[in-house]
């Protein structure tokens, strides 16, 4: 059963950061360990590192002055945090913890003739593992 992401937010440990209007989430990926050998009749082989990779990624939440201090904060400071996408009102669906840093924020343009929202896009690299991905 699909379920929706309404209601989703980003916190940083159990502080709530604001509302996501936007994910993009990481890619996942291994890499190829070559053992190619005589044997092999002239073909490389490869089997999977075993090792996972989380790629940076992005989110989108509503821009608030709380916010952009506490992102700016982990981003002068260069140093891991953990962060949750919860999904507290979207049943079913289990929250994302990691630990990782916030490498860029960007407040999004105001356009007073085009009256919108106004958002922060967070750019994050991960380290370790992803709990409940």
């Amino acid at each position: 059963m699909a379920e929706s992401n309404y209601g989703v937010i980003l916190k940083k440990g159990s502080t709530t950061i604001g509302a996501l209007t936007n994910i993009d989430f990481p890619k996942v990926s291994t890499e190829a360990v070559e053992i190619t050998n005589h044997a092999g009749g002239g073909v490389r082989e490869h089997i999977p590192s075993g090792l996972l990779n989380f790629e940076n990624f992005t989110a989108t939440i509503l821009a608030s002055e709380s916010a952009y201090s506490a992102i700016k904060t982990d981003i002068d400071a260069g140093t891991y945090s953990s962060y949750t996408i919860d999904y507290t009102t979207a049943s079913g669906l289990t929250d994302w913890v990691f630990s990782c840093y916030p490498v860029s924020i960007e407040i999004s343009s105001a356009d007073a003739t085009s009256p919108d929202k106004l958002e922060m896009v967070i750019e994050f690299n991960i380290s370790g593992d992803v709990t409940g991905f």
